[in-house]
């Protein structure tokens, strides 16, 4: 485990090393989603000082004691979810589950790349008409999405992840438009989703896409121009 390691070693660490050290065992729900430079403009060190703590406590590198983290974070948030409540203490099982989801919103807010953050926004905000794509439970949230987006002026519409509904889009969308895939990335991590590969398939084709995951936004990607028909 990532404490222990760290805790083996502290003694003998350089001070800025155990600087990096202290945050780590303090913020690792912070830390997790950090990248190298990230965390080293946050502790007043360069990035080779970040990445050379990763080896001097055992690891091959950074994305290695990223991945320790990232399994920790995972580890608490399941026994967040899973830990034994008093049924008729709906006060202490509220507060529980407001913990659970602020520290997933912290987890999100150090993870977000503001440049891919900021250009995503660009595009939505400036799409002709935005496609919100989402399945199973994320189904619910790309409609309060396309609503919220509606309220504030933007053609927005819902689009089911199928193969129909895909490719109506996909036949009607032009470069200026938008697709949107919002992916719950923790009930299918391994697999790729259908909304992530609609989104995927709609780049390749002539819409932008954006795809927000339980953490980030990720794989802001578009094409320029509409493909020639033949």
């Amino acid at each position: 485990m990532f404490r222990k390691r760290i805790q083996n070693v502290y003694a003998n660490l350089s001070p800025n090393n155990q600087r990096v050290a202290r945050y780590i065992l303090d913020h690792y729900h912070e830390a997790a989603f950090m990248s190298a430079n990230q965390l080293g403009m946050l502790l007043d060190v360069d990035a080779a000082t970040i990445v050379r703590f990763a080896q001097r406590v055992g690891y091959s590198g950074y994305t290695d004691l990223l991945e320790a983290l990232r399994k920790a974070v995972q580890q608490d948030l399941h026994r967040a979810r899973t830990a034994p409540t008093d049924p008729t203490d709906m006060t202490s099982t509220t507060l529980a589950a407001l913990d659970m989801q602020i520290n997933s919103i912290q987890a999100m807010r150090a993870s977000l790349d503001q440049t891919l953050l900021s250009q995503a926004l660009e595009r939505i905000l400036n799409a002709n008409r935005i496609y919100v794509m989402g399945e199973g439970v994320s189904s619910r949230l790309a409609d309060l999405g396309a609503y919220g987006l509606r309220v504030i002026g933007l053609d927005a519409v819902t689009v089911e992840p199928t193969v129909g509904d895909a490719l109506a889009v996909f036949m009607h969308a032009s470069q200026d438009d938008v697709m949107v895939a919002i992916v719950i990335t923790e009930l299918a991590p391994r697999s790729p989703t259908r909304s992530g590969q609609c989104a995927s398939g709609a780049c390749r084709l002539w819409a932008s896409s954006a795809r927000f995951t339980g953490r980030s936004c990720s794989g802001w990607t578009s094409r320029s121009s509409r493909p020639s028909s033949r």
